[in-house]
């Protein structure tokens, strides 16, 4: 493949990131609150995501994914600090979810399978993982990928 050939694919997949992930999150950015929204946990609580006080950590990841697995450590460790919400899309039925949960030390964080997709859609979430900072019941913070735990936190502590 010659260069000039390999710089078009590139800018085709920055267009392509910018035309289909760049709006809804900035859309979503936008909103002035979270809609009021009752989630299920796999394990069948419920909790109703309105009139959020304080920082949540939304945390987006997929049981197939390894850069979900590797954070998935740090993200555990700021729920002593922050509510920390895990959702994992596009993972299957809650049995998968469950399964994959016990390779990791959780205790008493709250845990949904996004089945159908729609926190996904209302959330822009483009990739896995998803981290996403919600205060006041608004988005202050949304990133995909790997996030450095350093950086991270010290986002939190601005916000």
């Amino acid at each position: 493949m010659s260069k000039n050939t390999t710089n078009i694919i590139g800018v085709i997949i920055i267009i392509s990131a910018y035309l289909f992930v760049w709006p809804p999150i900035h859309t979503l950015m936008k909103m002035k609150t979270l809609p009021n929204m009752t989630l299920s946990s796999i394990h069948g609580e419920t909790t109703v995501f309105k009139g959020i006080e304080g920082l949540t950590v939304v945390y987006f990841w997929a049981t197939w994914c390894q850069f979900c697995e590797k954070q998935m450590p740090d993200i555990i460790e700021l729920d002593n600090a922050y509510n920390v919400v895990f959702i994992s899309a596009d993972s299957g039925p809650d049995q998968n979810v469950a399964a994959h949960l016990e390779n990791f030390d959780f205790d008493g964080q709250f845990y949904v399978n996004d089945r159908n997709g729609e926190l996904k859609t209302l959330f822009a979430v483009g990739g896995y993982p998803t981290t996403i900072v919600v205060k006041e019941n608004k988005i202050q913070f949304h990133h995909m990928g790997v996030l450095d735990k350093t950086y991270f936190e010290n986002t939190l502590k601005t916000l």
